[in-house]
């Protein structure tokens, strides 16, 4: 797929070319099926706010709520196979390892939980409450404690390997590709931090707070910033190589997939516009949403899932940013966090604010199915007149 782009548009100090591309009077065409119909599967409801996404092995999916609750539940029923009870919130969502359940509460707890039964296998309290999700790499978990400080806690030894705290309020997840860690601050930085003991080895400078996760785009780290800019920061050097101009804050994380044999990076702002760069910095979309997003998008089989505050999901064909209709999904209630797909299921958790549930809402995904393959009629058929091969219903249509 070829892009025809339109450079210069705008020359920035020490960064790239903003760049976009000719936009086509018409969607292009995609070479993939991309209608893909969801089907209700089942709803499940539990008391507060479901936490972050769910998570989901080959046997059960894994909900924490506001109020303290974990959940196994039924993928094929969304029954609840246990129910765990913590003294207070859990503020994150859970951690799948191995056979075990990671989870933190809001007074210093971890959990670790067996996955088949949720029986508690480990606990160690004054822990430090994680205030962002917790990310697992091997057997050492990272996370945010308190505003700014980013720990590693060893799962095997149960100690903690090393604290870090490199400057500015962190509210997001830090980023992770082999033996470092990126991380955004609200003092609009980037930090580059060793993975095995948390030393600095570089930082670089945006712009407005950086809110969300980075993700890594080969050789550049792209964040958003409420700047209303995308950066991308070249990951050996820590100096910023482009920067794009939205119309409003980037606060959704970006996602990174592979898409027609092509690594792109793709960000929603608060503009209502869904971009879709390369790894220099040129756009090769910008495609409208129907309203701005809180959390990632879901990118899979060539589309990408949009859960935005407009109380529905929405699909985009990933290679022309054109719109899939039959990925329009009412559902019923305001969706702050990022799908799951998982065995060819999709889960959508949603808030009741009249009733203060949490819902988690299934649906089977539908590949359409393969085109009829030709029929060859035999040539004693074929040679006869059109006028005899017609059924004779088609041939009265006056008479109805």
């Amino acid at each position: 797929m070829r892009y025809a782009v339109i450079l210069p548009l705008v020359l920035l100090a020490g960064c790239g070319i903003l760049s976009k591309p000719e936009q086509p009077s018409t969607p292009l065409p995609s070479p993939y099926p991309i209608d893909f119909p969801l089907i209700l599967k089942w709803q499940w409801r539990g008391p507060g706010l479901i936490v972050g996404p769910p998570v989901a092995d080959a046997d059960r999916v894994y909900v924490t709520t506001s109020k303290g609750y974990g959940y196994a539940l039924d993928p094929s029923t969304g029954q609840a196979r246990w129910m765990f009870k913590a003294m207070h919130e859990i503020p994150t969502q859970p951690v799948l390892s191995g056979d075990r359940i990671l989870l933190f509460s809001r007074d210093d707890e971890y959990f670790e939980l067996s996955a088949s039964t949720g029986e508690v296998v480990y606990k160690q309290l004054k822990f430090g409450a994680p205030s962002t999700p917790g990310v697992l790499a091997g057997e050492s978990l990272y996370f945010i404690a308190g505003e700014s400080q980013l720990r590693c806690y060893s799962i095997k030894e149960h100690r903690f390997v090393w604290k870090a705290s490199p400057g500015g309020k962190i509210v997001s997840p830090p980023a992770i590709e082999g033996d470092r860690l990126y991380v955004a601050t609200l003092a609009g930085e980037i930090h580059c931090l060793r993975a095995g003991d948390g030393t600095t080895v570089w930082t670089c400078a945006g712009g407005g707070e950086m809110r969300s996760r980075p993700a890594v785009l080969r050789e550049v780290i792209v964040a958003g910033s409420t700047d209303n800019f995308i950066y991308g920061v070249d990951k050996e050097k820590g100096t910023v190589k482009w920067r794009v101009r939205t119309e409003a804050d980037v606060v959704a994380p970006p996602v990174v997939a592979m898409i027609d044999g092509r690594e792109r990076v793709f960000v929603a702002g608060y503009d209502n516009f869904l971009y879709c760069l390369k790894d220099n910095g040129a756009w090769v979309f910008r495609t409208p949403i129907p309203a701005r997003m809180y959390d990632q998008l879901l990118v899979f089989d060539h589309m990408i899932v949009v859960a935005s505050f407009s109380n529905r999901l929405t699909a985009v064909d990933p290679i022309t940013g054109a719109a899939i209709p039959s990925g329009v999904v009412d559902l019923g209630a305001e969706s702050r966090t990022t799908p799951l797909l998982a065995n060819r299921v999709l889960y959508a958790a949603t808030y009741d604010a009249e009733s203060g549930e949490g819902i988690l809402t299934a649906y089977v995904m539908q590949p359409p199915p393969p085109p009829p393959a030709p029929q060859s009629q035999p040539a004693a058929a074929q040679s006869q007149p059109a006028a005899q091969s017609q059924p004779a219903a088609q041939s009265q249509p006056a008479q109805k």
